[in-house]
């Protein structure tokens, strides 16, 4: 099942290598191709780069735990690591990532 039937985000790679030209499925989704490609092109956020860096870290606490720990005590190992966030972060990344 691909990432647009999971109702996921689709890669600029999948939109590039599908059958469709860019222009019909901007004209099919009613957004201008400028548009798409000032999203392709830009940068990721701060907060996406942190986010990244804090699912490596979260990931690596939840496999030393046997994949047992929920986000009370991955926050916890987290803090204790010095890594500050929020409970909620790291319970809406742990959700995000599984999927």
């Amino acid at each position: 099942m691909t990432d647009a039937e999971q109702g996921g985000m689709i890669s600029t790679d999948e939109y590039e290598n599908s059958e469709f030209s860019i222009s019909a499925m901007c004209r099919v989704l009613q957004i201008n191709r400028n548009g798409y490609y000032a999203w392709k092109t830009e940068l990721p956020s701060k907060r996406a780069i942190e986010d990244k860096k804090l699912i490596t870290e979260i990931k690596q606490f939840f496999d030393d735990s046997y994949g047992i720990y929920g986000s009370p005590r991955i926050h916890r190992d987290l803090r204790e690591a010095g890594i500050r966030c929020s409970e909620k972060r790291v319970a809406r990344l742990m959700t995000d990532s599984s999927n």
